[in-house]
């Protein structure tokens, strides 16, 4: 039986399975919401090339407008941990948003269930980088 605890432990599984994918492929894996029923679970999983030439429009957004918020390109999928032990990557940003334009990603949810995306201002980030 699917319930909320199993949904959260899968999405930690299958987030570990797709880093191996992203490294083994040179894509840019992101998974969906989970949805799921008493039997089941479904979600939408986008895969986009990553190389030189081509980069993801996220990257493009998270290189235009990194410089005003005291980042520099290469922080894009930058990993840290944060002070509860959660590792996150960093995948996008927000420019419209004033209070927490950047987006990471938590890619460890050390079975609290706090899978997903987390949105920073840069001042807290700063303390994790």
């Amino acid at each position: 039986m699917v319930n909320s605890n199993t949904c959260a432990n899968f999405r930690t599984d299958l987030s570990k399975a797709l880093e191996a994918l992203e490294k083994k492929y040179g894509m840019d894996i992101k998974v969906g919401t989970l949805r799921y029923t008493s039997n089941s679970i479904s979600t939408k999983i986008d895969a986009a090339v990553l190389s030189a030439e081509v980069e993801s429009q996220d990257q493009l957004q998270f290189n235009k407008n990194c410089i005003y918020f005291q980042l520099k390109k290469e922080d894009f999928g930058r990993r840290f941990t944060d002070d509860k032990g959660h590792i996150h990557k960093i995948v996008g940003i927000k420019p419209r948003s004033r209070k927490y334009p950047i987006v990471t990603r938590n890619i460890s949810t050390n079975g609290d269930g706090m899978a997903g995306t987390t949105e920073w201002n840069s001042v807290m980030l700063k303390r994790f980088l």
